[in-house]
């Protein structure tokens, strides 16, 4: 997939740059299709332990 909705491997590599920290703010450019809440919320579930 391409911007603005992104694949697991991409929000996987930007979970990663995360390091693992405790708290991050992360944003997602939405679209008129809403991209942007599907790819926060596959995030949440890629980042929760």
């Amino acid at each position: 997939m391409t911007p603005p909705n992104y694949d697991d491997a991409t929000l996987r590599a930007w979970a990663d740059r995360l390091g693992g920290a405790d708290d991050a703010y992360v944003y997602f450019n939405n679209d008129p299709g809403g991209a942007a809440v599907r790819n926060a919320l596959r995030f949440i579930d890629l980042t929760a332990a």
